[in-house]
């Protein structure tokens, strides 16, 4: 019969954790107090360990699901009994059974990374001399604009490389793609972006001032400043 996997209260006032990780997937055998899962909460992030042995039959919870503590998140079926271990004795390896565990849910907000990636062209011949003919300018330019010398064509004599020819190369680089990948927030940083928004949204802000006159009190220091420098004396407010 199966048996349901709930989700314990990991921590006082916990009422709800993030499954960060799967440790055992569906149709492996697991023993008593093996930890089957990482789940975060706003406090910590723990191991969550089975009750009980037996086969995880389905994961109820995907990675990134937010879980209510007492709600099931996996299946177990009962360990491999007589019949199963007969069963196994007798296959003659005709039928193969095949898992593939589910896709991780990608659920939450997400923050976006920018890569920037550089367009190349293939490197062309060297010069008649073996190596780029080049003046040093050019060189040098190369070198700041990241430019590989050997792919700008030269218009000086013997197709040596000019300062204006790295210039116009240059002009007709292709420019950088910038390519979008999306990320989901998870585990800490989800916790944390979720305790600044609700600040944010909830906190009432407030700015409080107070003003006081104490020029009475400056005129009294300047009097006994004399005073107090002659028993070297430091005389602050």
């Amino acid at each position: 019969m199966p048996r349901e996997l709930l989700l314990p209260e990991l921590a006082e006032s916990v009422v709800e954790g993030e499954i960060l990780k799967w440790l055992v997937q569906e149709g492996e055998m697991v023993v008593q107090n093996q930890p089957v899962a990482e789940v975060m909460t706003d406090k910590a992030t723990v191991e969550l360990p089975s009750p009980f042995s037996g086969i995880l039959e389905k994961h109820l919870a995907k990675v990134g699901d937010v879980v209510a503590i007492e709600t099931a998140i996996a299946l177990f079926s009962d360990e491999a009994g007589g019949e199963q271990t007969k069963a196994s004795d007798d296959d003659d390896g005709s039928s193969l059974s095949l898992f593939t565990p589910s896709e991780a849910a990608d659920n939450g907000p997400v923050i976006q990374v920018r890569k920037n990636y550089k367009a190349t062209t293939s490197p062309k011949s060297s010069g008649p001399y073996g190596r780029v003919l080049a003046v040093p300018a050019a060189r040098k330019l190369a070198r700041d604009l990241d430019i590989d010398i050997n792919e700008v064509a030269g218009s000086g004599p013997n197709g040596r490389v000019r300062v204006d020819d790295v210039k116009a190369h240059k002009s007709t680089q292709a420019p950088s793609l910038e390519l979008e990948e999306r990320i989901a927030v998870r585990g800490l940083r989800r916790a944390i972006s979720q305790q600044m928004t609700k600040s944010h949204l909830e906190a009432v802000r407030t700015l409080h001032v107070d003003e006081a006159d104490v020029s009475v009190l400056v005129e009294l220091r300047n009097k006994l400043k004399p005073i107090a420098a002659e028993q070297d004396i430091k005389l602050s407010y």
